[in-house]
């Protein structure tokens, strides 16, 4: 198969630290398969059941990412 460069889906927990938003979370965490930042702010709200895109130091979020390598 041609997929060999291929990256595929995970989820990991982050905890949000006093001053992150889900903006800086997706910063740090998007990769080039979203196309834009909110889609994947939008898929993280999804993913978290969030109403809104207020977030609280404290609580864990879990977000997706791509990966060539197995996880």
């Amino acid at each position: 198969s041609s997929d060999v460069c291929s990256s595929d889906l995970y989820y990991k927990s982050v905890t949000v630290q006093p001053g992150d938003s889900l903006w800086s979370i997706a910063a740090d965490n998007m990769s080039e398969e979203y196309d834009s930042i909110q889609d994947y702010i939008d898929e993280v709200c999804f993913i978290n059941s969030l109403s809104n895109t207020c977030i609280h130091a404290g609580k864990n979020l879990t977000i997706p990412y791509y990966s060539a390598e197995f996880k």
